[in-house]
C-alpha cells in the first residue's frame, strides 16, 4: 500500500460519512492516498500516518503537519499535500481540479476563503510552455527532437527568463529575477540535453546538443554543472568523432570555469575523476584532439588551483603530471581548508 499500516487509506475508510456507505470507495479517497504519496516520496520512504496516527488525526488529536515541517521543505509542495489530505472529503479537489488550478500548478489564485494565496507547485512556463513543447517532441527521433529544441531555444529562454522576447546568451543581459528563473528552468532542459546527447547519431547533431548543454549549463548552480553537465562532457571528450572530442573538450572547460566553489564531498573531483579520465587524451591518435587538449590544459589547471584553493605558483612548480599537480596541495592550505 501507499502508506504501511494504513495502506494510505483515508479517514472516512474507517468512518463513513452520512452520504456514503459502509466500504464505498470514491475519488477523494483517493486523492487522500496520493498526498500521502506525494509526502513518502518528500520523507525518503518515512510514512505519513501508521494506524494509530490515522485514528488520531481523524479524532484531531494529530497534526500532520509537524512532521512534514522538517522533512518537506517544498512550501509549495506541503501545501497541496495538506490540502489533499484534509479530514472533510468534499474540500479535496478532483486530480482533473488539482492539474488545472491555477492556484495549485500554475500561478497565483484564490483559495476557498476568498484569500489569494500562492501555492503554485509548477512555474507558470512549465504548464504554459514546457510541457506542451516536450510533449510534441515524443513522436521525434532525437536527432528531430535536438533540431526542434535549436529551434526554439532562443523562444524557450524567453519564455523561461520571462522576457517575452529573445535577449542575449550572457547572464549579464538579465535581471537577477530572470537569472534566477533561468537557474530553474535551464535544469529542466539540461536533462533532456543530457539524454540527447547520448541518443544522436550524427556528429553535426552531437555538437549541437554540446553546444546548446554548455549554454544552457552556465546558468545551472555548482551543483548541477558537477553531477549532470561535466560527467555527460567528460564522457564525450573520450568518444565520438574527432570534431565531437574537441567540441567536448571546450565546452568542458567553460563550465568548469562558470564553478563558484566546490562542496566538501567534490574535493577530489579533479585528481580522482576529472584529470584522469583526461589522461589519454595526451596519446589521442588524433591531432585535433591532442591540439585541443594541450589548449585547454592551463585553463583547466588554473580552474582545479582555483577551487581547490591551491596557489598557482606552487603547481607550477611541481612535476608535468596533472595529477601530481592537484595531490600535492600545500600544508598551510590544507589545514585553512
Amino acid at each position: 500500500g501507499a502508506t504501511p499500516g494504513t495502506g494510505g487509506r483515508s479517514p472516512e475508510v474507517f468512518s463513513p460519512t452520512a452520504s456514503q456507505t459502509q466500504g464505498e470507495l470514491n475519488g477523494a479517497m483517493d486523492i487522500f492516498s496520493l498526498g500521502c504519496v506525494l509526502a513518502e516520496l518528500y520523507m525518503e520512504g518515512k510514512s505519513l500516518f501508521d494506524l494509530s496516527e490515522l485514528h488520531a488525526y481523524r479524532r484531531g488529536e494529530y497534526d500532520p503537519a509537524t512532521i512534514m515541517a522538517s522533512k518537506v521543505k517544498d512550501e509549495k509542495m506541503r501545501a497541496l499535500i495538506l490540502h489533499m489530505i484534509q479530514l472533510d472529503p468534499s474540500k479535496r479537489l478532483t486530480a482533473k481540479e488539482y492539474l488545472s488550478s491555477n492556484e495549485w500548478m500554475a500561478g497565483k489564485g484564490s483559495g476557498g476563503d476568498g484569500q489569494d494565496r500562492n501555492h503554485a507547485i509548477f512555474p507558470p512556463y512549465m504548464t504554459q510552455t514546457l510541457h506542451g513543447f516536450y510533449a510534441s517532441l515524443l513522436p521525434l527521433e532525437p536527432d528531430g527532437r535536438l533540431s526542434t529544441i535549436r529551434l526554439a531555444y532562443g523562444q524557450l529562454k524567453a519564455c523561461v527568463a520571462g522576457t517575452g522576447k529573445e535577449v542575449g546568451e550572457t547572464k549579464a543581459a538579465y535581471t537577477s529575477e530572470q537569472r534566477e528563473r533561468l537557474k530553474e528552468g535551464m535544469t529542466i532542459l539540461v536533462s533532456l540535453l543530457c539524454s540527447l546527447l547520448r541518443n544522436t547519431k550524427t556528429p553535426s547533431s552531437k555538437c549541437a546538443c554540446i553546444r546548446l548543454l554548455c549554454e544552457s549549463g552556465l546558468y545551472c548552480d555548482d551543483e548541477r554543472k558537477m553531477q549532470h553537465v561535466v560527467p555527460y562532457l567528460l564522457s564525450m571528450s573520450n568518444q565520438g568523432s574527432t570534431i565531437v572530442r574537441s567540441m567536448a573538450l571546450s565546452a568542458l572547460t567553460t563550465i568548469l570555469k562558470s564553478v563558484d566553489a566546490l562542496p566538501a564531498s567534490e574535493e577530489k573531483v579533479f585528481s580522482e575523476y576529472i584529470f584522469p579520465s583526461l589522461a589519454l587524451l595526451c596519446s589521442d591518435p588524433e591531432e585535433m584532439v591532442r591540439v585541443q587538449f594541450a589548449s585547454e590544459l592551463s585553463k583547466l589547471i588554473e580552474v582545479a588551483c582555483r577551487l581547490l584553493r591551491i596557489p598557482l605558483r606552487h603547481a607550477q612548480g611541481q612535476g608535468s603530471t596533472i595529477k601530481k599537480l592537484v595531490d600535492e596541495k600545500p600544508a598551510d592550505d590544507a589545514g585553512a581548508k
